[in-house]
């Protein structure tokens, strides 16, 4: 998965310089990984437990000529979708709270809280991508990449609407989840 927008609590044992020091610690991460800002945290501050809401991007390829330039960064999908489609299953899950179905079995069945509030999820064409994007409380160990192979599943008619709205009752997700490399954390809000 790819990252934006990512939060991290660092402790350390002095102080330091917020500019300087992002810059110093931007010499000793690999290149891939950036600090863009450092900022004084409350005791206690937990990038996880106290984010209001997150905002992730899922973007899709979809063209039967490959994605050169951003093949890593977008799921090929060469068969044609329904974007109708797709928008009409994520207004089934946008309505869902236990996302459950939308999650490993090990997570399901692991106790844990499965309930979230999922406050968007809309599917854009833009060309020959297809964006997904959902903006949500919380999100499950996968849940992002569940939820979009099941509308890559419904834009091509392998979903139909009652078959989705089962799933939704499901006590964890048997299909396959979306490639990871197509998505990206956009935003945290806290």
């Amino acid at each position: 998965v790819h990252a934006l927008g990512n939060v991290v609590r660092l402790k350390l044992g002095c102080e330091i310089d917020p500019v300087r020091g992002a810059s110093r610690l931007n010499h000793l991460l690999p290149e891939d990984v950036a600090v863009v800002s450092i900022r004084r945290a409350a005791d206690g501050f937990n990038p996880r437990r106290d984010a209001r809401w997150k905002q992730y991007r899922y973007r899709i390829w979809n063209v039967r000529c490959r994605p050169v330039l951003d093949a890593d960064r977008v799921w090929h999908v060469r068969e044609p979708l329904d974007v109708n489609a797709m928008r009409r299953a994520a207004r089934l899950f946008t309505a869902c709270r236990d996302f459950r179905f939308a999650t490993t079995r090990e997570y399901a069945e692991s106790g844990r809280e499965t309930r979230c509030r999922l406050k968007r999820l809309s599917v854009i064409r833009c060309g020959g991508c297809i964006v997904c994007t959902l903006i949500g409380n919380r999100f499950l160990h996968r849940m992002v990449r569940y939820l979009v192979g099941m509308l890559v599943d419904a834009g091509a008619g392998r979903l139909a609407p009652h078959q989705a709205e089962a799933l939704t009752r499901r006590p964890f997700c048997a299909r396959r989840p979306a490639p990871a490399h197509g998505l990206v954390l956009e935003r945290i809000a806290y």
